[in-house]
């Protein structure tokens, strides 16, 4: 896995898994203090279900945890919800988007 982009004054890094020179898998990650907002974990669709998803998740756990975060906080599709119930992590709340009317 390796780290996109990140520069000192940038709180986002964005990963990006490869196998050989090819990415399959990618999120981003933002600190701010001692919580982490994990956004944008995708894999490549035909190779979903294998465990890349997982594997680029716990590294930005990890890195996370390293740089002080005690607290990890994102968002999910209905997909993702399994996966990361399947890593331990559990709701603690949900929110609704509204759309502004015209």
């Amino acid at each position: 896995i390796k780290m996109a982009f990140n520069k000192k004054s940038n709180p986002l890094m964005h990963f990006v898994l490869y196998e050989d020179t090819i990415p399959v898998s990618s999120a981003t990650l933002a600190i701010h203090d001692n919580v982490a907002r994990l956004d944008n974990v995708a894999t490549v669709k035909e190779l979903q279900g294998q465990g890349r998803g997982e594997k680029i998740i716990k590294y930005c756990v990890e890195k996370a945890r390293k740089l002080g975060s005690k607290y990890i906080v994102f968002e999910s599709s209905k997909q993702g919800i399994s996966l990361y119930r399947k890593m331990g992590f559990t709701e603690t709340a949900m929110y609704y988007i509204y759309s502004l009317s015209k």
